[in-house]
């Protein structure tokens, strides 16, 4: 009788440890099961947050000139548009209703988490040509459309000290036009580096690369940049830079446009550095809540679009 109580003592004790770890392996499979949905709905709002959401385009243009000029001297060059077309993209943005954002007001957007509007675009111009003086700074103001300028210190700091046109093709602003143009607040000024629009030589054969992206060849050293020297000299540039447009137009100059849209980590983070809070490329595609701030991409507006193309670009 002792030894059949003792065994169904064990039994029972067997069942009910079988139990227990029935129980337990149910509540481990339910947590497994929760963290599994939990991680699901995090990656899904992750994918929206960074890929999801409002999405905008921020338009790229250079050089206004008259339908005449264009005809007679610039076609097949994209980066020359005619007045008569620029009005006609301006006008849609404004018919069509479009919030247009300044580069500032994209970095405020993304430094506080607040999403960009529904219909919005961000207008820019490279180089600093005069001619968004002349002519595209009537028809912004007439359609009532911000737009961004990001120039080339040296070509302005030149311009405004010699009064001269010193290069063949283009007239570039003064201080004194953009002093005028920030006044008007439809403008945001932007640099573009101060001397740093042009080619290096990189290597002994002559060869050249983009200045922010180059190690340079030295010639009377006859040897290559060090990676420090290389450093040193963009990151001097687009301190250099900021700090005249600064100093002359007496606002703060927080976006950059790097030229040829050429950039690697060594130039972003010279630009981040110098305390540009937002930078753009020349690389095609569109922004939105993950793109990374310091390089954006764009959309260069081509010569001769019709309007049903320019539709789609900020669609």
């Amino acid at each position: 009788m002792t030894v059949f109580l003792n065994t169904s003592i064990m039994k029972a004790k067997k069942k009910g440890k079988w139990v227990q770890a029935v129980k337990t392996n149910k509540m481990k499979c339910w947590i497994a099961r929760s963290l599994a949905v939990l991680v699901f709905l995090l990656v899904c709002g992750g994918y929206f947050y960074f890929f999801g959401g409002t999405r905008t385009t921020v338009l790229m243009y250079h050089h206004i000139v008259s339908e005449e000029e264009l005809q007679a001297k610039w076609i097949g060059n994209n980066a020359v548009i005619s007045d008569v077309q620029f009005e006609e993209e301006m006008k849609y943005l404004h018919d069509e209703g479009y919030t247009t954002l300044l580069p500032s007001e994209v970095a405020r957007m993304y430094e506080v988490g607040e999403a960009l509007p529904e219909q919005c675009v961000v207008v820019t111009f490279d180089d600093g040509y005069e001619s968004n003086y002349l002519l595209a700074l009537p028809i912004l103001q007439k359609y009532n459309v911000k737009a961004a300028v990001a120039v080339v210190a040296e070509y302005v700091q030149r311009t405004t000290d010699t009064g001269e046109q010193f290069d063949v093709d283009f007239n570039y602003l003064n201080f004194e036009q953009m002093r005028l143009m920030n006044a008007s607040g439809m403008i945001e000024f932007g640099c573009h580096t101060y001397n740093g629009h042009g080619l290096v030589r990189a290597d002994e054969t002559g060869k050249e690369g983009a200045f922010m992206v180059t190690r340079r060849y030295l010639s009377d050293k006859k040897r290559m940049e060090t990676k420090e020297e290389y450093i040193t000299r963009i990151e001097v540039d687009v301190q250099h830079g900021k700090q005249l447009l600064e100093e002359k137009l007496g606002v703060a100059v927080t976006y950059f446009a790097y030229p040829y849209g050429r950039h690697n980590s060594h130039a972003r983070a010279a630009v981040e550095r110098a305390g540009y809070q937002i930078a753009v490329t020349t690389k095609t595609g569109r922004i939105g809540a993950g793109s990374d701030l310091l390089a954006l991409k764009r959309q260069n507006v081509e010569q001769n679009i019709d309007l049903k193309h320019f539709s789609q670009l900020v669609a």
